[in-house]
């Protein structure tokens, strides 16, 4: 069963290109008058839909952080010289380069540790309007997967995850079924697959289906009659080097 993330791990690869424009204010002459670009700031809060988060940008005024919210900003990086901010694939290698160890020491140092979360990140780039007018920026946001939508991030602490207790509902990785299109949600939205224990395969070339199917059964399989799944890289995520099976128990919540 492919994984089925919002965006591919280790650099939240975005596809989307959707961008919108600024609404210019009109001066008393009728002459257009440019507004200078504002730079987000990290620590602000966002409702975020599933359709905005991976969207290429993300214009929506932020929400207090006390009040519900869907995506946290945790970093805003100057985007380095040479770098097209209309570039998506030259955008992903800076997030990947400056947001991932942030979200890391946010979550969790441990790979294994965040595979068992439904925590990701996504990054957003200025709008083509912001762009014309000089905007350089790029903007990471810490959010929690919930299947077909996004689900509400916790109160902040760092990090995110402890790696002493079992993660609660709330934030362990569940996935769901195939109505579902097997998404990764938090386990306290309907599933039928609960993460349990993360594997690495070797590096080399993507493995078969048959390799994939036995490396399933020897990590994930089991004697004592409980039902259990494994969910292993796409072609795209092990070309990015995410080499991980997750092994779930399957349930019926």
């Amino acid at each position: 069963m492919p994984l089925s993330p919002l965006r591919l791990l280790l650099g939240a690869l975005l596809t989307a290109t959707a961008a919108s424009a600024l609404t210019v204010p009109v001066a008393a002459t009728g002459a257009t008058t440019p507004t200078a670009p504002v730079t987000p700031t990290a620590q602000t809060c966002h409702a975020l839909s599933v359709d905005e988060s991976v969207a290429m940008s993300e214009p929506d005024p932020a929400v207090p952080c006390e009040t519900r919210h869907t995506s946290r900003t945790f970093r805003v990086v100057a985007l380095p010289d040479g770098v097209d901010p209309r570039d998506a694939d030259a955008m992903s290698e800076v997030a990947s380069d400056r947001c991932s160890p942030v979200y890391r020491r946010l979550v969790s140092k441990s790979m294994g540790e965040r595979l068992l979360s439904a925590f990701s990140y996504v990054w957003f780039a200025p709008t083509r309007r912001e762009v014309d007018l000089g905007a350089r920026w790029i903007r990471c946001d810490l959010i929690l997967l919930g299947g077909r939508g996004l689900a509400p991030l916790p109160k902040a602490r760092i990090p995110a995850l402890s790696s002493t207790t079992a993660h609660p509902d709330h934030v362990a990785r569940c996935y769901t079924g195939p109505r579902g299109g097997y998404s990764v949600t938090v386990c306290s939205r309907p599933h039928q697959y609960r993460a349990r224990s993360v594997y690495t395969m070797r590096a080399g070339d993507y493995p078969t289906e048959a390799q994939q199917r036995r490396a399933g059964a020897r990590w994930c399989g089991s004697s004592d009659g409980v039902r259990r799944a494994s969910f292993r890289p796409t072609p795209e995520q092990w070309r990015g080097g995410f080499r991980y099976f997750v092994c779930t128990l399957v349930t019926t919540r």
